[in-house]
């Protein structure tokens, strides 16, 4: 708007320090990839299954959710986005995926996370 000049009255002095965004640090933020075997492409869909978890949202949805889960499967790339209400349905949710699967004939053989604790805990060990 400014090198355009499509507001009149609009004056930014372009010499002062840029503030640090903590959203634009945090996406620059150096993580070691995931092995190469992880990345390979599945050979059938449901056999590699990604998940990831995102929230808690400032705005609540209109039926209450605050977190959203990301479900891609590694064969196909078909996303998912489960809405959630709290954090701790996310283990439901994973196992709600990964029995339709099986009942749908596509055998999970692995899953995929961050190394979140949404994710990284006993319920979710045991049941798997």
């Amino acid at each position: 708007m400014l090198d355009a000049n499509l507001v009149d009255g609009f004056n930014i002095d372009q010499n002062s320090p840029k503030p640090n965004c903590q959203s634009c640090t945090e996406c620059k933020l150096a993580k070691k990839p995931f092995p190469k075997e992880a990345r390979m492409r599945a050979i059938r869909p449901g056999q590699r299954t990604y998940f990831d978890l995102w929230g808690k949202c400032c705005v609540t949805s209109l039926h209450r959710n605050q977190y959203f889960m990301m479900i891609v499967d590694n064969n196909s790339w078909y996303v998912m986005v489960e809405p959630l209400k709290k954090k701790g349905d996310a283990n439901q949710h994973i196992k709600n995926h990964l029995t339709y699967l099986e009942n749908h004939g596509k055998r999970p053989e692995s899953i995929q996370i961050d190394e979140g604790k949404e994710f990284n805990n006993q319920d979710l060990r045991d049941w798997c």
